[in-house]
């Protein structure tokens, strides 16, 4: 909790650490599914892959990344009951578009402004202090980028996140 409210008010106050760096996406994306694939302990739900690339090198921040991807993927971990979570993403509007989609519990309409609020845990019953989702704004924010989700309750979430990829 200490590190993620620190780590918050670094981003927010513009001392973001950010190490832009080349690297493989389609790397990353593989790392991510395997290690996620593992925490995945209930049968009832399946870990799908879209890695569209057999590679797929670009110039971000890789950490900060991972940590908004790790975010949405553990988040959508904590929702699932059945069916899948599918990881992916693509190069759309000359930018970088991660997402991740559930089959899980879903969100009521009358919670959807309360998604990004820092300390709002919509589910009382999963873990988590409710910033990982702040962090993910701030982080993609401070980026240039965007993000945001749709969900229908009963039915599922997609949260993504878009950054623009500069030479």
């Amino acid at each position: 909790l200490i590190n993620d409210i620190l780590d918050l008010s670094k981003i927010e106050s513009g001392i973001i650490d950010r190490k832009r760096e080349r690297f493989n996406l389609t790397q990353l994306c593989n790392e991510l599914y395997v290690m996620m694939r593992s925490k995945i302990l209930n049968a009832d739900v399946e870990l799908v892959q879209d890695n569209p690339c057999t590679e797929c090198w670009i110039f971000l921040d890789s950490n900060r990344l991972k940590q908004v991807w790790m975010n949405f993927l553990t988040n959508a971990v904590k929702c699932t009951k059945s069916g899948y979570i599918k990881m992916g993403y693509g190069i759309e509007r000359e930018g970088l578009r991660i997402y991740v989609e559930d089959t899980g519990i879903g969100i009521p309409d009358d919670l959807h402004d309360k998604v990004f609020t820092r300390f709002e845990k919509l589910n009382e019953f999963s873990q988590g202090t409710g910033l990982g989702l702040t962090i993910s704004r701030a982080i993609v924010e401070a980026a240039g980028g965007e993000l945001g989700f749709t969900s229908k309750l009963g039915v599922g979430s997609t949260f993504w996140a878009w950054l623009p990829l500069r030479p």
